[in-house]
């Protein structure tokens, strides 16, 4: 043998003998980055508005002993959580998206409602909800939905959903909420009736009807504004004729002050002239007679010219004036 074949054989020796403790090493890392990724695997995240069941995706099992709060949890590889939102949630019915609800009045008209309304599942009901209806709670809450909606309008004539919607509104959410309560077990914290579709010639029936009521309950209003003006202006004619009345006495109580006022003058004048001419009598000594006489003087001194005049009376003197005479 030579040489150089017994020097291969040394090396060959030799890097079986580097080899072996490297495949070692590399399994046993291997082994550990499957653990950490497998650790890594076996944790399962419930988000913040979430509850979560534990399903073995293995077997299809579901833990039902226990709901996840939002938060992370080591469940294992084959694990995954089954997610129940835990604010509410909308259900709409509406013509936009074609699955309104229809149905027929008391009466027999088809009407088509858009509505939506929400739901709320509470952690204590998770468990029962998922074991009887699975995931399609949902699918159930719309069908109940639907057939109470549709119960409770069938319940109301064409006329009263045309003038009081929030009273049959009201009715729909009673009828909603507890059949939902009582067959799914979700509460519903929020009911919207947002439109009702009647038929077009019962609507345009109805608009001219409700124009027609108004124009008879304008015409009444201007009936009685006519009539309060007329009342106004008969009020203001009597008023009028009342001030009228009262400025007539007030003249009058101010002419019969003024008549007495005078009176009262002459009378306070005669009297004054009484006592002068009872002094002068008694002055002059005079009699009555003589008294008389001086005072019958006295006025025809006063009087202006007016020619010859001869007054002629009981115990009274002869008098001639001249034309021209003005005093004695």
């Amino acid at each position: 043998m030579s040489r150089k074949t017994t020097y291969n054989r040394s090396i060959d020796r030799s890097n079986k003998m580097i080899t072996k403790p490297k495949i070692a090493a590399y399994a046993i890392g291997a082994l550990i980055v499957l653990s950490a990724f497998g650790l890594l695997l076996s944790f399962k995240r419930v988000d913040a508005t979430y509850y979560g069941l534990d399903k073995n995706d293995w077997t299809g099992q579901v833990d039902n002993k226990k709901v996840y709060d939002p938060g992370r949890y080591r469940l294992g590889i084959l694990h995954s959580f089954i997610l129940f939102s835990s604010i509410q949630q909308s259900i709409e019915f509406t013509v936009s998206s074609g699955n309104q609800i229809g149905g027929r009045t008391s009466d027999g008209l088809a009407i088509s409602l858009d509505i939506s309304f929400q739901y709320l599942i509470s952690k204590s009901i998770v468990i029962e909800l998922y074991n009887t209806f699975g995931l399609a709670y949902e699918d159930v809450i719309n069908t109940q939905a639907r057939d109470s909606i549709r119960d409770a309008a069938s319940s109301f004539d064409a006329i009263q959903f045309f003038n009081n919607r929030t009273v049959i509104g009201a009715a729909m959410e009673v009828a909603l909420r507890t059949i939902i309560q009582s067959v799914v077990g979700v509460s519903i914290p929020g009911f919207q009736l947002r439109a009702v579709d009647l038929p077009d010639a019962f609507e345009n029936a109805l608009e001219r009807a409700e124009v027609a009521r108004q124009e008879i309950q304008i015409a009444q209003f201007e009936q009685a504004s006519a009539l309060i003006r007329a009342q106004t202006t008969i009020f203001e004619a009597a008023a009028a004729a009342n001030i009228t009345l009262i400025e007539a006495a007030a003249e009058a109580d101010a002419f019969l002050i003024l008549i007495n006022a005078q009176a009262e003058a002459v009378n306070i004048t005669l009297a004054a002239q009484t006592e002068a001419y009872y002094a002068l009598a008694q002055a002059l000594n005079f009699t009555s007679a003589e008294l008389l006489a001086f005072l019958w003087i006295q006025a025809l001194t006063q009087i202006g010219e007016f020619g010859n005049l001869i007054i002629i009376g009981d115990n009274t003197p002869d008098i001639i004036l001249s034309t021209n005479s003005t005093a004695f």
